[in-house]
């Protein structure tokens, strides 16, 4: 069973996040049909990557490969903020 995500990437940061991943050697690819809104080739072109957005909501879902993709940015993000409790935020957009 494919493991599911939703809530992680906020479609306002998915441009962000794209050029992260190109940045990290993947390659972006034509989406098909409504609901994708990035496919990605990953460097060793084993698979594709695909995001998904739902008529509603303002979350992008991915499954697998992209959750984990997801993951590694958010632990990776320079675009963060630290807050007074020490905890950080993303900066308002």
């Amino acid at each position: 069973m494919s493991n599911r995500t939703r809530n992680l990437l906020h479609r306002n940061k998915l441009e962000s996040f794209k050029q992260w991943a190109i940045s990290q050697g993947y390659k972006e690819d034509m989406k098909i049909g409504g609901y994708q809104v990035l496919r990605l080739r990953p460097p060793d072109g084993s698979g594709i990557v695909v995001f998904y957005i739902r008529l509603t909501g303002d979350h992008v879902t991915s499954f697998d490969d992209g959750t984990s993709l997801i993951r590694r940015w958010l632990r990776e993000r320079t675009d963060v903020e630290p807050t007074a409790a020490g905890e950080t935020k993303c900066p308002s957009t």
